[in-house]
């Protein structure tokens, strides 16, 4: 017995099943891009069976089937992030499930809509288009970003350069591409066996002769050449990965701002921590940092007055650093004309003994569902830059560091915890800051690498640096940018690590910054479209004629999909 004919005709929905929860437990689980492509992979060359001989029961196995990976996955962090542990369980499979519907809705548009498209490269390129487009979309209205996704981070190895040019959308374009290929070629192995000569086979019509099976071999799949110029193009992309440098900035030249940063974790002791030892623990590192950092919800106050009092405590203390201290407080509700009700804000302040008032102020903007949207109110004031001006160290002189007023500027902004799951979060703002600063609390060490990614893959988008404080049980902290990536720390303990600040320093905002996700959608439609441009009909324009173009359109189109070859529709959409 063939392996073709015991995948296609004797046990196809069993073994498709199998490599389908396999795959997915294996992309949920894991942030690389092959695991990725492999189950994109799966369920391309699956998903026609299920959507030309439909059967209800099949695609409710598969809903199920990866609704339970998802579930399996998280079941460890989940059970944790809410009081009560079935509420938890039960959001957590409401959540998995309304992903794995989304996912396979994809795939039906994509199998129905494939044999419709006239060009064969339009074809291979339509499932890359509709994944970025999809999840794009899902993660925008979606009130935990990212984490919605079906892989919330893609780590797309020789392609994170693109990050600050697309941003986010070409991590799923890149993987559902990859996906196109593997799956093209797993589709042309399966359909190739001579042994399934004399079967029914299970995607198409019935085979009665070579020459049939090579006619309908030519008329159902792409081109070949479609599939090694896609191959050709996403191994292009990879080459600026050799050769862009992604060594972190030295900490001591002449073309870097020494900066050291520090994240303030006091041991707990079994006891929960008080303003008093944040404090104490901040004086012990004062000097050491330029900008040390509370974790998100550190301390809390009862009203403005007693942050502010709070505040002023923390200026009078210190010396030489910054401190961004975070915390909760309660507000009165602006809508109550009574005064007597309150609200709860997560926020952080950046302050000094240089000013009496805070340098920085921010609200966290987006709140975990149900955890916190119930007891907290969001903000809605976009994140701002503060710019610290750095004096000269005592080893070097002022006109050696910098021409008037011999400082060297380091901008600053901040955000908080889940913002950093959004994508186009720290888009508002005008330039380019040096350092974002980041506290957060998670409540198990696997949220807290997956807010983690998030976070620096955030930083990426922007060509900057972010300084991660985790507060939670086993939470990881660290810095992640310009050419660093892991992790300082993980659980309680102060630390202080330098890192080195172009200087120069260039404000300017990279592509993604400035266009948003226009940059992907640009590169994306033309990629798509290109195989249209055969159709485009010759218009006359007065003594100007443009037939040359179609022509040299019409030359492409041939060279990129094989118009020799009948080619009409998917490999395995027969």
């Amino acid at each position: 017995m063939s392996a073709h004919r015991l995948i296609l005709i004797d046990h196809p929905h069993l073994i498709f099943n199998a490599l389908t929860f396999g795959t997915a437990v294996l992309a949920t689980s894991s942030a690389t891009l092959i695991p990725a492509v492999l189950h994109l992979s799966t369920l391309l060359v699956y998903s026609p069976l299920l959507v030309n001989r439909p059967d209800a029961a099949q695609q409710a196995a598969l809903w199920l089937n990866l609704s339970l990976a998802k579930f399996i996955i998280l079941l460890a962090p989940a059970i944790h992030a809410l009081s009560s542990p079935v509420s938890s369980l039960a959001l957590l499979f409401l959540g998995g499930s309304i992903t794995s519907a989304i996912t396979l809705a994809t795939l039906y548009i994509h199998t129905k809509l494939r044999s419709r498209v006239p060009s064969p490269w339009s074809q291979i390129m339509l499932f890359p288009v509709l994944w970025a487009a999809v999840w794009w979309g899902v993660s925008s209205v979606s009130p935990i970003g990212r984490l919605t996704s079906w892989a919330p981070v893609i780590d797309t190895m020789g392609y994170n350069w693109m990050l600050k040019l697309t941003g986010p959308v070409m991590d799923d374009w890149i993987a559902a591409a990859w996906a196109v290929v593997v799956s093209e070629t797993a589709g042309a192995w399966l359909m190739s066996s001579k042994s399934l000569e004399e079967e029914e086979p299970l995607l198409g019509h019935r085979v009665t002769s070579s020459e049939d099976e090579e006619a309908t071999a030519a008329s159902s799949m792409p081109s070949w050449r479609c599939v090694v110029c896609l191959t050709t193009l996403l191994a292009a992309l990879t080459i600026p990965s050799f050769i862009v440098s992604d060594v972190a900035l030295p900490v001591y030249s002449s073309d870097t701002t020494p900066f050291s940063v520090g994240c303030i974790l006091p041991k707990r002791r079994d006891r929960q921590l008080r303003f008093e030892d944040y404090l104490q623990e901040t004086k012990k590192l004062d000097g050491k940092a330029q900008v040390l950092l509370w974790p998100e919800g550190a301390v809390t106050f009862r009203d403005e007055s007693e942050r502010v009092a709070a505040l002023a405590k923390v200026q009078e203390s210190i010396r030489g650093s910054h401190v961004g201290v975070s915390f909760e407080e309660s507000v009165r509700d602006p809508s109550d004309i009574t005064g007597r009700s309150l609200l709860r804000r997560n926020g952080m302040a950046v302050v000094s003994n240089q000013s009496s008032s805070p340098h920085l102020e921010y609200y966290k903007r987006h709140l975990v569902p149900v955890a916190e949207s119930f007891s907290l109110v969001h903000s809605t004031t976009p994140a701002t830059i503060y710019t610290m001006d750095m004096k000269n160290p005592s080893d070097v002189k002022r006109p050696d560091w910098a021409p008037p007023p011999f400082t060297r500027p380091v901008p600053l902004t901040a955000s908080i915890c889940l913002d950093f799951a959004i994508p186009g979060t720290l888009a508002a703002l005008e330039s380019r800051p040096a350092l974002i600063l980041a506290p957060a609390r998670t409540w198990e060490p696997t949220v807290g690498l997956a807010m983690w990614e998030q976070a620096k893959r955030r930083a990426a988008e922007l060509d900057s640096t972010v300084l991660w404080c985790d507060g939670g049980d086993g939470g990881v902290s660290g810095v992640s940018g310009r050419g660093i990536t892991e992790v300082t720390q993980v659980g309680e303990g102060s630390w202080v690590r330098s890192i080195g600040v172009e200087y120069p320093f260039n404000d300017k905002r990279t592509v993604y910054g400035v266009m948003g996700n226009s940059g992907a959608s640009l590169f994306i439609g033309i990629m798509f479209m290109g195989g249209f441009a055969m159709f485009i009909p010759s218009p006359d324009l007065g003594n100007l004629r443009v037939d040359w173009v179609k022509e040299r359109f019409g030359r492409f189109g041939k060279m990129l999909t094989g118009r020799k070859e009948t080619v009409t529709q998917n490999l395995v959409d027969l």
